[in-house]
């Protein structure tokens, strides 16, 4: 009998970039200027 390989899904990769493309697009929708990727990370640390 021919064996199957399982693969599970990585859903919290996923979710996880998601949520971070969220973020980051309600950020462009408030600000009231142009942002960039460093005023972005240092919003967030």
């Amino acid at each position: 009998m021919p064996t199957t390989k399982t693969i599970e899904p990585s859903s919290s990769k996923g979710t996880e970039s998601a949520d971070r493309v969220a973020d980051v697009l309600l950020l462009f929708s408030r600000a009231d200027g142009a942002l960039g990727v460093s005023e972005i990370a240092r919003l967030w640390d």
